[in-house]
This record gives structure tokens, sequence and C-alpha cells, in this order.
């Protein structure tokens, strides 16, 4: 990888701008990542890609857990500021070898100074939910999905900040106003639902465990009103009630 090449193969990086580093490598990161999730990758392919991106991840990891600790005041105060939006943060963790009973036995490793970690940077102090109905399968699917919707717009914001080519939704997710209020919901929706009718052409299969949730039975419902039933009526009142009341 590029951070194990010596100064000489960097020096393309010297005359460009941090912002312009930025720029490129969120461009090439995002590249990655979409190869290794596409279909049509070869396999080859999937597994190198994979393999890069996982690499990166980990020295990522690494480097922001460097900087919370080491770096300036200043460094570490942005680095919080990312953090508490964030409901996700990549740690480094190890699997270790403890002796059990007569036998080894595989442990996770570092959880603990994972925890000072995530504490020092305020991971999610800042976010507006919990995420508290996404991995509880017994939480209504409407609820589930709802959350993983504004986790999924708030994580395309800093994306979309650096694409080329909006998509004709983007411009007005990066305007939305963190977090999603009582006073900001109907922009949020607006954005959310022209997402969910983007993906209800381009990837229908994504709505199946809604749809089969609404117990339609046998009827040949029309499938405008399918949709309206599923994005319009069901999904909208779950994303609207994680609005949270506007700080004072």
């Amino acid at each position: 990888m590029a951070l194990e090449r010596g100064s000489r193969d960097r020096q393309p990086f010297a005359g460009e701008s941090t912002d312009e580093i930025t720029h490129r490598i969120w461009l090439l990161f995002l590249e990655l990542a979409n190869r290794t999730i596409q279909p049509r990758t070869t396999d080859k392919g999937l597994e190198n890609a994979a393999v890069n991106l996982a690499a990166m991840a980990t020295s990522a990891a690494g480097l922001l857990q460097q900087l919370a600790f080491w770096s300036t005041p200043d460094v570490r105060q942005a680095i919080r500021a990312a953090a508490v939006k964030k409901t996700r943060w990549p740690v480094n963790l190890r699997l270790g070898m403890r002796r059990e009973r007569g036998r080894n036995k595989k442990t996770l490793e570092g959880a603990t100074a994972a925890k000072v970690y995530l504490g020092s940077i305020g991971l999610g102090e800042g976010s507006q939910m919990s995420m508290k109905h996404v991995d509880d399968p017994k939480a209504n699917v409407f609820k589930r999905a709802a959350e993983l919707i504004v986790q999924g717009l708030l994580d395309c914001q800093p994306r979309f900040a650096w694409r080329g080519k909006p998509t004709p939704w983007s411009k007005s997710l990066l305007l939305l106003g963190v977090p999603m209020t009582e006073n900001n919901k109907d922009q949020w929706w607006s954005v959310a639902k022209q997402w969910m009718d983007e993906q209800w052409v381009d990837n229908p299969h994504f709505f199946e465990p809604l749809i089969g949730h609404l117990n339609l039975g046998n009827a040949a419902y029309k499938p405008s009103l399918v949709r309206s039933q599923v994005i319009d009526d069901s999904l909208k009142k779950a994303f609207m009630a994680l609005a949270v009341t506007p700080p004072l």
C-alpha cells in the first residue's frame, strides 16, 4: 500500500493541499468500496479489493487512535467533532489465545482499551439517535428500516461532499441540519423519500421484508399502491418518529 512506500513515492502529493489530498483519498476509497460490493466484479478483483479495503480500514483505525491520544489539542478536538456525530467508529481489536481448562481458547483482546478510546473521543454523544431498534430482531421492521435510513443519510453527507456528479437529491442532503428535529424533519423526509423512491426502482428486493410485514395477502394490489403503503405511509411514520426535540 502507499502508506508503506518511501517519501520518493509520495512526492506527487507534496504540492497538494490537505483538502486536495483528502478529496483524492475519498474518491479512491469510494471506488474501492464500490468494487468490493458490486456483484459484477470478478472473483479475483473482488478478493483484491476486499483485501485492500480491509487493510485501509485497519490502518485508519490505528492512525485515528494515535491522533486521538498523541496529537495536538486542535487535532484531537477535530476528531471528537467528527466522532460525536457518529454511532460507529473504527477500532483496532485482536484475537488472542487464553489457556482455559487445559486447552487454548480464542478470546477478544483490546476491548477495554477500545472503550477508553471511544469514550475519549465522545463517540455518538451528539448523535441524533441511539439505533435502539436496528439490532433488535423483535422490533418493528419499519422502525429498524427508518433508523438505517437516517444513519445512511448521515453517512452519505460527507461522501456526497466529494462526489463530482451529485444525485438529484444529494444537494438537498448536504443542506440538512443535524440532528433531525421536529423543526426540520419534513426536510429530512423529503430527501429520504427521494432516496427510497430511487431504491424502489433500482433495488426493489430491499423492500421485500417491509412488503411482507404489511400482510397484504394474495390480493392483486397495484404496485403504486404497495409503494405508497410501504414508503409514504408506514416508513414515513417510523422515520418521523425518530425526530428529536430541538435544543433550546
